[in-house]
């Protein structure tokens, strides 16, 4: 994965990758309900900083990770699919532990 994010002049910077088990489970025909479990590593770097004195550290961390996602089956061809994951890492000092994101979207099959 890949993400940036600024606040007011600074900006970050992260790659990283997870490493999942999902289990999945039918509840319909056309819905299914995914639990997943799962270790990450992720990097956090700054790509932009105000002129000053100030100094961020870039910062590898490690952790663990959890989720659920549900597929809805809008038809053959297309997929409404609801998904929610929290992230646990190491190291708090450095730009935080907690990392979560939900998303919507329509997938075409």
């Amino acid at each position: 994965f890949y993400w940036e994010q600024s606040d007011k002049s600074i900006a970050l910077r992260s790659i990283g990758v997870d490493v999942n088990l999902v289990y999945s489970m039918q509840i319909s025909e056309s819905l299914y309900f995914n639990v997943l479990g799962g270790l990450g590593a992720m990097s956090v770097a700054p790509s932009s900083i105000p002129e000053g004195n100030i100094q961020l550290p870039s910062d590898l961390k490690f952790g663990v990770l959890g989720g659920v996602e549900t597929e809805y089956f809008l038809n053959h061809k297309f997929v409404l699919v609801l998904f929610y994951n929290s992230r646990y890492l190491t190291n708090a000092d450095s730009y935080g532990s907690v990392r979560w994101n939900g998303n919507i979207a329509i997938r075409y099959n």
